[in-house]
């Protein structure tokens, strides 16, 4: 349909038919979810998909506890595809802290090693090593959080462990006076004492080093 001095209006495509989609969840008594089963379409290539969130490693039937306050956390959330039995493609992990149930470490699991090849387009010139671990099979951190007392993050490393030299990692310096606001623009780098250009809107100078 051509437009007066414009393009033409390109009109979205139709599908012919119908297609009926499924997905079936597993809720406990509390109201938590803990299973999520998508069939997938087979005749597009998709295998059947459970995802499932529990306080225990896949496997077993899944359960969540919630504490007093009604806190109903997870501490293994896992992807499986059923190709001729479940088999796990994504799983990872969760630790809050003991008392305020903040999110504290994210963790996921590598199940496969994995070689790096470094190689120089010159056969005579020197390029650096591997890693001395590389990737090895085991739990990975991938997030780690530390909270002011009104539960406000202060501190977020992104993957990697305390050796890692490039590890990411943001401190926030909060206002004094409700403690809920970034009162400086965020730190970054390890190490870094010197803040992002992006600033919030009320002046500051002040900076905290990472971590």
């Amino acid at each position: 349909m051509p437009l007066a001095g414009g393009d033409s209006l390109e009109l979205p495509s139709v599908q012919a038919g119908s297609k009926v989609l499924e997905q079936s969840i597993l809720v406990d008594t509390n109201g938590t979810v803990l299973e999520q089963r998508d069939p997938g379409d087979p005749g597009q290539g998709e295998l059947p998909r459970v995802v499932q969130q529990s306080d225990a490693a896949f496997g077993g039937t899944p359960t969540v506890t919630c504490d007093t306050p009604w806190r109903c956390l997870p501490t293994y959330v896992t992807t499986a595809e059923d190709s001729g039995g479940l088999v796990v493609r994504r799983s990872s992990r969760f630790t809050y802290d003991g008392t305020t149930k903040d999110l504290t470490l994210v963790e996921g699991y590598l199940d496969g090693n994995a070689v790096l090849f470094r190689s120089h387009e010159s056969s005579t010139a020197s390029y650096s090593s591997g890693p001395p671990t590389m990737a090895v099979v085991g739990w990975k951190t991938l997030g780690d959080f530390q909270y002011s007392p009104n539960g406000v993050v202060v501190l977020a490393v992104g993957p990697g462990t305390a050796g890692t030299p490039s590890r990411a990692c943001t401190r926030f310096a909060l206002d004094p006076v409700y403690g809920q606001f970034p009162r400086s623009p965020p730190a970054s780098g390890t190490g870094a004492t010197r803040p992002r250009s992006s600033r919030p809107s009320w002046p500051s100078t002040e900076a905290s080093a990472c971590p």
